[in-house]
């Protein structure tokens, strides 16, 4: 309290005193007693005045907070009638008989810092005790791990020894990496829990059995009704960041034919829980489950059995559904956060309560082959500026172009941070500009603005940039703003697309904003951002530039070019022109009797509609004229003929024929009935199947992705060809598709489809280099419902892998093709395993997985258009 207050306060109990004496009133004659405070200190406090009490009556406790600086976090320990704290005061018992003063007696709180590494690092815990209380190591803090200690120093040499608080402390705690759940922590930590999907189930329960290092959690699932019985742990927040593989030491007592686990895990650190951002979901999904089936002599084991022990990969299989472009997101994630075991075992009657489960341990282990958190050696040695007289030489011998270069425009690149967000950190490289982004940052951005540059969206529509990907992001966001001038702004386009994780030399990655939204005008600012899934999440980018609109070489016929696919006007009889507005080539077509397109494509070798099911025309009319438009292909040296019935649109339309024939075409032929303007995009051929893969349009790649979480980093997306681009994987990492996943997942309808009608598989490809064979793996299953744990399940959204149940075969390629040629493969079903026409009646295709190895060449990429099954 300030010494003022208490100066103030004592004259008015002299002034008291005083009147009291004048009067002979030394006690109350009205039965009230004064009740005085010392604070007994120099801290700066709330006052507490006296307080007026009934003789014979209880005094309430005053409350005492120190408003100012308190480097001791003193508080007032308790009460006494004397200033040598002799006689304490008790506010519940001890009444007030006569005018007293009761003296605060303070004492000091010291805060106890626990680290995992050293006091640079945040503490793990921490916790405040009384001044003289001692100090005992809070062992809870190893719950989950093997402990190895407390120390008094971070190098862990001096043991910490329990002793009376006297200051601040720190402990330094030494325990396992990886962490380790005892039979003892699994016994007291996890709680049964009934079925709940089984009516009228009970819940079962976990005792210790066993002695010291044998000890063990006995768990009996108790009575249920389905086959989901299960233990659950919560509340626990475990680092498993060095532990990739997890171990379970166990014996199944019961007749239970599977055990399944659960794992709720985030990929903040265990120190940082308060935004926690989930692996998949927060919720126990099949997303986050791993199933392990017992094998026969795992069943209705004995205790004096052997421990089986089993191994769970959490950075492969089942787990590893989210993860994408090289990296598992399972194996980025840093702290587990509950685990749920749920026991496949349905009892047979109400006194069946023989489904137990011994469990020893379930620890982490190290796995040294797993990169972990931070950045590789190669990475780290990059992210440091290069010398400046080098970056000036490089920037000064490159050109302009209609963009940015790098580093000639590295002062144009801003970096842009979001609140409370971490963004990029830039390095001025001679062969371009490297970004940096830490483990997992979110909306790391670059901004580029055009400045005084009139860069024209319209004549520009083509956005290519080079880049070189050192670790493992999988997209990249490109952003563009227009304006109409330089002060008035216009709209917002965006465009992501997928980028090579590991890429060893610069890639070029191209789309046409026209494709997109808000391309139009010029150009005010561009965008770049990404997420870092992993580590390594460094891009170098060489170059970012817009070129003029070029049009994507499509399975047909482009008119949406410039250069109007080689045509020319004929005059009184069409004329033909480019229209950039519409990307498209406008036929005005004057006399239709003569108004002919004609293209010779002999030079080809391969120019192929083979596996498609739809030739189709988009165009625009925007008033009637041209009533039909007749296209005639020479298809393996017969014409073929398809006439498109056509009206007034003002926006792109899109009409679909049958295909009867397929194979090479040499002659391509059209012809228009009735006079007027009309404006063709393209002629496409399309695959209407549920089991093909159609290139032929972004949308099919991006739909196949989308509708599976097992995507593979061997294959990406090329524009410009319009076409999966297949790296060689070495059979390890096959691109691939589950039909069945598709439909569980609700990304699509298909689900596995039949084969009953399918008799063989078509490729359309195009191979520039030595590539000498495609792998085509399928996965089939019996179109008959299955039962899981249990459960009844349909059959077409059984997830199937090829291999045992399928085969793979391979398909030989034409190698060392030219630009424009696509080849074509035909493999008849009855040549994969188990595929006959009389076996295809009664089943499905699962999944199908293409790969190939790398060629004798630099050229070892693939372009497939299209692969299906007819």
């Amino acid at each position: 309290m300030k010494k003022w207050l208490k100066a103030i306060l004592s004259c008015l109990l002299c002034i008291m005193t005083m009147f009291g004496t004048l009067t002979g009133c030394v006690e109350k004659d009205d039965g009230m007693c004064t009740v005085t405070f010392d604070l007994c200190t120099d801290l700066q406090t709330n006052p507490v005045l006296p307080k007026e009490v009934a003789k014979g009556e209880t005094v309430y406790r005053p409350a005492v907070a120190v408003s100012g600086d308190n480097p001791n976090k003193s508080e007032v320990e308790g009460w006494y009638l004397d200033k040598e704290y002799t006689q304490p005061w008790s506010f519940s018992t001890d009444v007030v008989e006569t005018d007293i003063t009761l003296y605060a007696k303070w004492i000091n709180n010291y805060t106890v810092y626990y680290y995992l590494g050293d006091e640079t690092e945040k503490e793990m815990f921490k916790t405040t005790l009384r001044e003289g209380s001692m100090i005992i190591p809070d062992q809870t803090l190893s719950d989950g791990y093997r402990s190895d200690g407390f120390f008094a120093d971070p190098e862990h040499t001096q043991p910490f020894v329990p002793h009376a608080i006297e200051q601040d402390t720190k402990i330094y705690i030494q325990r396992s990496n990886e962490f380790y759940f005892s039979g003892k922590m699994i016994a007291e930590r996890f709680k049964p829990q009934a079925s709940p999907s089984g009516a009228g189930s009970t819940a079962g329960s976990i005792t210790l059995g066993g002695e010291g290092d044998e000890q063990y959690a006995d768990v009996n699932f108790g009575y249920s009704t389905a086959a989901d019985p299960h233990i659950l742990l919560q509340n626990v927040t475990v680092d498993i960041s060095h532990s990739k593989k997890i171990r379970v030491t166990m014996k199944n007592l019961g007749e239970a034919k599977s055990l399944k686990f659960y794992f709720v895990a985030c990929y903040n650190k265990w120190n940082d829980m308060e935004n926690k951002e989930f692996v998949g979901e927060e919720y126990f999904t099949e997303a986050c489950a791993y199933t392990y089936t017992y094998t026969d002599d795992q069943k209705k084991m004995k205790e004096s059995d052997p421990w089986m022990v089993i191994d769970i990969d959490i950075t492969n299989g089942l787990l590893n559904r989210e993860g994408s472009n090289g990296i598992s997101s399972w194996g980025v994630a840093t702290t587990l956060l509950k685990l749920r075991i749920d026991s496949g075992y349905v009892s047979k009657s109400e006194d069946d309560l023989s489904n137990r489960l011994l469990i020893k341990s379930i620890e982490g282990l190290a796995d040294p082959s797993y990169p972990g958190l931070s950045d590789s050696a190669a990475v780290k040695s990059v992210l440091v500026d290069d010398n400046a007289t080098e970056v000036q030489a490089a920037a000064s011998a490159q050109k302009d172009i209609v963009g940015w270069v790098f580093p000639k425009d590295n002062a144009a690149a801003t970096p842009v941070v979001e609140e409370g967000k971490v963004g990029f950190t830039t390095y001025q490289k001679k062969n371009g500009l490297l970004l940096y982004a830490p483990f997992r940052t979110n909306g790391a951005k670059l901004e580029l603005a055009a400045g005084a540059e009139e860069i024209s969206l319209v004549d520009n529509t083509t956005l290519v940039i080079r880049l070189r990907n050192f670790g493992y992001a999988t997209t990249l966001k490109a952003t563009w703003v227009n304006r109409y001038s330089p002060t008035d702004i216009g709209r917002e386009g965006t465009e992501t697309f997928t980028i090579f994780a590991r890429s060893e030399e610069v890639v070029e990655y191209e789309f046409n904003m026209s494709r997109s939204k808000n391309w139009a005008e010029f150009l005010h600012t561009l965008t770049l951002e990404y997420t870092s899934v992993g580590v390594d999440n460094a891009i170098l980018i060489e170059s970012i530039e817009f070129k003029p609109y070029k049009a994507a070489d499509i399975a047909g016929f482009n008119f949406d070019d410039r250069n109007m696919f080689g045509l020319t006007t004929v005059e009184n009889v069409m004329e033909v022109s480019y229209n950039a507005s519409d990307y498209a080539t406008r036929f005005k077509v004057l006399d239709d009797t003569q108004a002919v397109v004609n293209k010779n494509l002999s030079g080809y070798r391969y120019f192929t509609n083979a596996g498609y099911q739809l030739f189709t025309l988009s165009y625009k009319q925007k008033k009637e004229g041209v009533s039909k438009v007749n296209v005639y292909l020479t298809v393996d040296g017969q014409e073929q003929l398809f006439a498109f019935e056509v009206g007034a649109s003002n926006k792109l339309t899109t009409v679909d024929l049958p295909i009867t024939k397929g194979g090479n075409i040499s002659n391509f032929r059209m012809t228009f009935e009735g006079n007027g303007d009309i404006y063709i995009a393209s002629l496409r051929f399309k695959a209407n199947n549920p089991i093909a893969w159609d290139f032929g349009a972004s949308a099919g790649f991006e739909k196949i992705k989308s509708a599976n979480k097992d995507w593979s980093k061997t294959g990406s997306y090329d524009n410009g060809l319009s076409a999966l681009a297949l790296a060689p994987c070495g059979g390890s990492e096959p691109t691939k598709y589950y039909y069945g996943a598709a439909k569980m997942w609700g990304k699509s309808e298909t689900g596995n489809v039949p084969l009953a009608d399918k008799t063989k598989v078509v490729i359309v490809y195009y191979n520039p280099g030595t590539v000498s064979a495609l792998a085509i793996s399928i996965g089939w299953t019996e179109m008959v419902d299955y039962e899981e744990e249990g459960v009844m399940k349909p059959w077409d959204e059984k997830i199937v892998q090829p291999g045992g149940t399928g085969g793979s075969y391979h398909v030989n390629l034409e190698t060392n093709m030219k630009a424009g040629e696509w080849a074509y493969a035909e493999i008849d079903l009855s040549m994969f395993k188990g595929l006959t026409a009389e076996e295809r009646v009664n089943k499905a295709i699962g999944s199908l997985f293409v790969c190939h190895w790398k060629g004798k060449e630099e050229k070892d990429t693939v372009y497939i258009r299209l692969l299906s099954i007819i």
